[in-house]
């Protein structure tokens, strides 16, 4: 995920780890701390089309607990090839940090208070996207539904017909089952997948509805937070 993806945003103020990458006192690689760019011979260019430098999507995060403080004296990428090769050690740049840990009296989660706003204002923007995946996947929903009545419809028509097919036989009229055999394949093949295309987007708006839910709870309780104290 890019630095400014919801979900990376979403992800530090939540939980408040830290960014090696933005925290560190020395930085020492890639611009920027890219760790997919485009002089890789192993990335696929057309996927760094709209980061033509590069983006960075590998992290290191901490968090101090207790009574100890972390800080990121040195942050390194590698920037090309590895050592006595000619190619790199994968896709990625390899990402790698000097953290100081020392203890001391004031707990460390004193200031998470003060992230607050921000994170109301992510918990927000990550609740409107789950609102836009939950209204196209109720749309799904309601596609593949309908989708599967009108290949049951299909079938039940088939059904009359091979009736009337049959009351046709006593008069001598031929059957046509290779016909009726490919309508009959074709309405329980696209029954089949609807059905589970339907029963798929249905478990998908329940977790939907369950994400959206809890971060409803959550927002309420940050904007809660601030008169309580």
């Amino acid at each position: 995920m890019h630095p400014e993806d919801v979900g990376i945003r979403l992800l530090r103020g939540w939980t408040g780890l830290r960014d090696a990458f933005a925290e560190a006192a020395h930085f020492e690689g890639c611009e920027d701390g890219c760790t997919l760019i485009p002089n890789n011979c192993f990335t696929v260019k057309s996927e760094l089309l709209p980061f033509p430098l590069g983006i960075r999507i590998d992290y290191i995060l901490y968090k101090a607990v207790s009574s100890f403080t972390v800080k990121c004296e040195e942050l390194k990428t590698t920037t090309g090839p590895a050592p006595g090769m000619d190619i790199p050690f994968s896709d990625h740049e390899a990402v790698m940090a000097t953290l100081h840990i020392q203890r001391q009296g004031r707990s460390a989660g004193a200031t998470l208070g003060t992230a607050e706003p921000t994170l109301v204002d992510v918990v927000t923007e990550a609740r409107t996207e789950v609102g836009v995946g939950l209204r196209a996947a109720r749309q799904q929903r309601y596609s593949t539904g309908r989708m599967a009545v009108l290949a049951l419809l299909l079938l039940l028509l088939q059904a009359l017909a091979v009736l009337g097919a049959l009351a046709g036989l006593a008069a001598g009229q031929p059957f046509p089952k290779l016909s009726f055999s490919l309508l009959a394949f074709l309405a329980i093949g696209v029954l089949l997948l609807a059905t589970g295309l339907h029963l798929f987007h249905t478990m998908e708006v329940k977790m939907l509805q369950g994400t959206e839910e809890q971060m409803r709870m959550a927002l309420r309780a940050l904007q809660e937070r601030p008169s309580d104290g």
